[in-house]
């Protein structure tokens, strides 16, 4: 795999968020997000 290739992957979690893991460059980050019911 090219050390350069971008790529996202997103896990849901009981429907309650989900959290997305991008990693290019040799960088990663994880962001959670959080779904609210109205």
């Amino acid at each position: 795999m090219n050390e350069y290739t971008r790529y996202t992957n997103t896990v849901m979690d009981d429907m309650s968020g989900y959290t997305t893991y991008t990693s290019t460059g040799g960088y990663a980050t994880y962001t959670t997000y959080t779904k609210t019911n109205e």
